[in-house]
C-alpha cells in the first residue's frame, strides 16, 4: 500500500514511502522546494550533475551541488565525490573520471598528481608504486617493470 503524506516535506527532504515520513535528500541530490502533502509527486530529490555532489539534506542545486575537488570524481549524476584509486589521479575539479598514472609513477588514494617511484619500487602504470619482491632490487627511480636484479647470496 502507498502511504499518503500527512505533512509537507521541507526543501532538502523527500517523502519516503518506506518510513512514511520526510527524510533528508541523499548525498549527491537536492530538493529546492517545499513539497505539499496534497500534491503528487509528493516530493523528489533531484540529481546533482556528473562531477558534482552535495551534502545530505541539500536544498539548493545551484549552491549545494559543489564541484568535486581535485583528487576526486563523481562518475554519474547523483553520486558522491569518490577518491581516485591508488595509481590514478585527477588535477582538475568537477571531474567525472580519474587518469591512470604512467608507468614508473604512482600515487595514493585521492591523488592530485603522480610522483616518480623511488629506487626499490616499480609501477607498470595505473597502480601505486610497489616494493620490489624479496630478493630482487632496483637501484634506479621510475622503474616501469618488475625488479629483476637479484641480490647476491
Amino acid at each position: 500500500p502507498t502511504s499518503i503524506p500527512s505533512q509537507a516535506c521541507a526543501a532538502g527532504r523527500f517523502w519516503s514511502q518506506a518510513t512514511g515520513s520526510c527524510e533528508f535528500c541523499p548525498v549527491g541530490t537536492y530538493s529546492d522546494r517545499t513539497n505539499k502533502a496534497d500534491s503528487f509527486p509528493w516530493s523528489e530529490c533531484r540529481l546533482c550533475p556528473r562531477g558534482r555532489s552535495s551534502p545530505l539534506g541539500s536544498n539548493n542545486g545551484t549552491t549545494d551541488c559543489y564541484a568535486c575537488r581535485p583528487g576526486t570524481y563523481a562518475p554519474t549524476a547523483g553520486s558522491a565525490c569518490i577518491n581516485c584509486a591508488p595509481g590514478f589521479y585527477q588535477f582538475k575539479a568537477n571531474a567525472t573520471t580519474c587518469l591512470a598514472c604512467p608507468a614508473g609513477q604512482g600515487t595514493l588514494s585521492g591523488g592530485v598528481f603522480c610522483y616518480t617511484c623511488g629506487a626499490g619500487k616499480y609501477s607498470t602504470g595505473g597502480m601505486p608504486c610497489t616494493d620490489c619482491a624479496v630478493g630482487d632490487f632496483a637501484t634506479e627511480a621510475g622503474r616501469t617493470t618488475l625488479c629483476t636484479n637479484q641480490c647476491l647470496a
